[in-house]
């Protein structure tokens, strides 16, 4: 739900820093379904870092809050 609210909603319809209807929140994955689905495929993964885009500056930073944007480095054993 969170995503929906920050990704979609505030980033489409408030802030409009992407067009409306780019997200569809149907196929956002979880960073725990990801998780283990990578592992399934035989991948070492890192812990999900957050990323949060600040429009005042237009600056993307890392950060420990990782509900809506994130990313994770996964190697094949």
């Amino acid at each position: 739900m969170t995503s929906r609210i920050f990704a979609i909603w505030l980033a489409e319809n408030v802030l409009g820093i992407v067009p409306p209807g780019v997200h569809d929140w149907e196929k956002l994955v979880e960073p725990e379904k990801l998780h283990r689905g990578l592992e399934e495929r035989n991948c070492r993964v890192s812990k999900p870092l957050g990323v949060v885009y600040n429009p005042v500056t237009n600056r993307w930073s890392w950060s420990s809050f990782d509900l809506v944007n994130y990313a994770v480095i996964a190697k094949r054993s």
